[in-house]
């Protein structure tokens, strides 16, 4: 299984204001990760009226983790950084996973968005982020945090009943993967 890792930071430009861009992570290669196929597909995105990475649609922009176990080879991705104004700025990078975090004990309602979680703590950074588990479709995201009742409400209904490991997609900062660029 590939983890989803959302790219974060905020980007100004030289006069310190919010720039206005693009960024855009493509695979310098095709990867497998046990029966599946993963092709080299570019994932791009923008920048908000904050200077923020988002995705097309304003989502978080999110890319498959470079050194899951199982997959062949290890990703690198080439990242082309576009501020308006500016040359653009290429480099490559690995995303690792190790920035997801894991729930042991997710509890999912048939039907329902909300999942209440035991031991992982919510926080506001976990909104946009894709999350991954056995009771909800693939590809859902958090779309709300509840931190009274320590719960995720996510974009796609459970499809089950009962508890699950639940693993939030992780995020990995612009600053990070320049600083760790190949």
């Amino acid at each position: 299984m590939r983890t989803p890792i959302a790219i974060e930071g905020l980007v100004l430009d030289s006069d310190g204001a919010p720039a206005t861009g693009a960024i855009c992570l493509t695979p310098t290669t095709s990867t497998t990760n046990g029966s599946s196929i993963y092709d080299v597909q570019p994932v791009c995105g923008a920048f908000d009226a904050d200077g923020r990475i988002t995705g097309q649609s304003g989502e978080a922009l999110t890319v498959l983790a470079s050194d899951d176990a199982g997959t062949t080879p290890v990703v690198t991705y080439i990242i082309a950084l576009t501020v308006t104004g500016q040359p653009q700025s290429t480099f490559r990078a690995q995303v690792p996973s190790a920035s997801t975090v894991t729930e042991p004990s997710a509890t999912t309602v048939l039907g329902s968005t909300s999942v209440a979680l035991s031991s992982l703590i919510v926080s506001s950074s976990m909104v946009g982020r894709t999350i991954a588990g056995s009771n909800w479709p693939v590809g859902s995201t958090v779309v709300a945090v509840n931190s009274a009742t320590n719960s995720l409400t996510l974009s796609q209904a459970a499809t089950a009943t009962g508890s699950c490991i639940a693993t939030v997609g992780g995020a990995v900062s612009i600053t990070d993967l320049l600083a760790a660029q190949l």
